[in-house]
């Protein structure tokens, strides 16, 4: 049975829930699993969809089942709609005219853009952007870009795992205000200082990124070059030399290039920042690139030119330690990952 749950939603169970309708309160929190396709004709959710037009599914994207907070201004409002017409253990696909969902194709960008940072790829195009700069500029996605372009009805297949109420979970980074998060970030930052001074460098790294991770929600809020923008990446440079640091440590140089990279985006006369990935160029024989960056580091502070004789000088004779296959095989193995 098909039925419109609201004005261009249609709803058809695919499988039974248990028990009964859960409360969904504001700030509850709705776990569930999702596929999204293109479909025809947004009035006959009851028809199998075509695996050929799937777009997203969260098994495959490796970014865990998806975490909805009820009554929190969520981009795409059909979906909390659809959220709460919904039994726990229950499977159901909602048909969606384009304009109810248009900005889907956000939402979906922004979790392949995590689920490639955790295989390790880089995110070339632009992290943060409003739905309107998708529509006009892309959002670096042929596929979504397709989508947007065509304005085609999709089909969203929810699996309801289970649901949380406000009281009953701990309130993580992503459903803290914005008031919240810059609150927190001097905390986090002095949390790994602490964990850094006593060695535990794998902890602090973790307080780092917890850190960074805040400073990535603000900037989403945020129009880019804008004055509030430029001041948040501006203060998000010393945790990224923090994080960078500790990933040093850890031997880490591929995330120790990026972090410094970004840094020196925001700081171009960073003198840690030099040193720092000119460390992590010369551990993986990237020779030409260590030489530049340690170049620049006297170039901006001339006290530091015993220090980086020091670091030429390891970099040379680990050279001489090693044949072109090693060193072939070292940057295959440390930064082509």
């Amino acid at each position: 049975m098909v039925w419109e749950v609201s004005e261009g939603v249609w709803k058809e169970i695919v499988t039974g829930g248990i028990g009964q309708m859960p409360s969904f309160s504001k700030n509850t929190k709705a776990i569930f699993h999702f596929k999204s396709y293109r479909i025809s004709n947004p009035k006959e959710p009851d028809c199998d969809p075509d695996e050929d037009e799937l777009i997203d599914d969260t098994r495959t994207l490796h970014s865990g089942p998806f975490e909805l907070l009820i009554d929190r201004e969520f981009k795409v409002k059909v979906w909390e709609n659809a959220v709460k017409t919904m039994k726990i253990k229950e499977v159901a696909r909602f048909g969606c005219e384009f304009k109810q969902v248009v900005d889907y194709c956000m939402v979906s960008k922004a979790l392949r853009n995590i689920s490639d940072r955790k295989k390790g790829v880089t995110v070339s195009h632009r992290s943060h952007q409003c739905g309107f700069s998708a529509m006009t500029e892309g959002t670096g996605y042929k596929d979504l870009d397709e989508l947007i372009a065509n304005r085609q009805p999709l089909l969203f297949e929810f699996e309801l795992l289970y649901v949380i109420s406000p009281d009953g979970y701990q309130q993580e980074l992503w459903h803290m205000e914005p008031a919240e998060k810059l609150k927190r970030i001097p905390q986090l930052r002095e949390e790994g200082n602490a964990l850094y001074k006593s060695g535990k460098h794998i902890q602090a790294s973790e307080k780092y990124e917890e850190a960074l991770l805040c400073f990535e929600q603000l900037l989403i809020r945020e129009q880019p070059n804008s004055v509030e923008w430029v001041n948040l990446q501006q203060k998000r440079v010393p945790l990224l030399l923090n994080h960078a640091q500790c990933m040093l440590l850890q031997e880490d140089y591929n995330c120790v290039i990026r972090n410094t990279t970004a840094a020196l985006e925001q700081d171009c006369e960073n003198v840690k920042a030099y040193f720092r990935r000119g460390k992590a160029h010369a551990a993986i024989w990237n020779v030409d690139e260590a030489k530049r960056d340690f170049a620049k580091v006297v170039e901006l502070d001339s006290k530091q030119g015993t220090t980086v004789s020091k670091e030429l000088l390891k970099l040379e004779q680990s050279l001489k330690h090693a044949d072109a296959k090693e060193l072939e095989q070292m940057r295959k193995a440390k930064f082509f990952q």
